[in-house]
């Protein structure tokens, strides 16, 4: 597996890599460290980026876009 791009869009980790034995792939690290491993493959590094993407909006309107709030105090 060789890693052709790494990006951050709204605290989620967008990784698109090429793996030889089936073109090109992404996986997703949410901002609580859940990992998503796409099982689909791409004939592009564009097409896997853009698939990508849209798994990101979709897991932050799922997730309400994890909008970190400070810890509230107990006093």
């Amino acid at each position: 597996m060789k890693i052709l791009q790494l990006i951050s869009i709204n605290h989620h980790l967008l990784l698109v890599f090429y793996n030889p034995g089936s073109c090109y792939q992404f996986s997703l690290i949410t901002p609580d460290g859940f990992f998503y491993q796409s099982k689909d493959i791409f004939s592009t590094p564009l097409q896997a980026e853009r698939e990508g993407r849209k798994a990101i909006e979709i897991a932050a309107s799922f997730f309400g876009g994890y909008r970190r709030q400070a810890p509230q105090s107990n006093s």
